[in-house]
C-alpha cells in the first residue's frame, strides 16, 4: 500500500525534526549552536522546505524542534536570535 502525499511529507518532516533535534542537544556553544542552525537550514531546503516551514518547525509548531531537544524557553529565544544573523553563504557552506 502506498503512502499518501501526506503521510510522506509528515515522515520527512518527523526525520528532519528528529536529526536536527539530536544536532542541537550536542550543541554546547555558541558556535556549535549556530553551526547546527546552519546544518539544519540546509538539510531542510535540500528536503524541498521552505525557510518559513523550518522556522515554523524549529520555534513554532508544537513540539518544536528546540522542544524535542530539550532547550529551555530562554534557550530556544537565543537560537531564533542566531537564526536571524544566519546567512545564506553559511548556510550553503555548512557541511551537512
Amino acid at each position: 500500500m502506498s503512502r499518501s502525499p501526506h503521510e510522506k511529507y509528515e515522515r520527512v518532516v518527523t526525520k528532519l525534526a528528529q536529526s536536527a533535534a539530536q544536532d542541537f542537544r550536542r550543541s554546547t556553544s555558541a558556535q556549535e549552536l549556530r553551526a547546527a542552525l546552519c546544518r539544519y537550514l540546509r538539510r531542510g531546503a535540500t528536503a524541498g522546505f521552505s525557510t518559513g516551514e523550518l522556522v515554523d518547525f524549529l520555534g513554532v509548531s508544537s513540539p518544536s524542534v528546540l522542544e524535542q531537544a530539550g532547550y529551555s524557553e530562554q534557550q530556544a529565544e537565543e537560537a531564533m536570535r542566531v537564526l536571524a544573523t544566519i546567512s545564506d553563504e553559511e548556510i550553503r557552506s555548512a557541511e551537512v
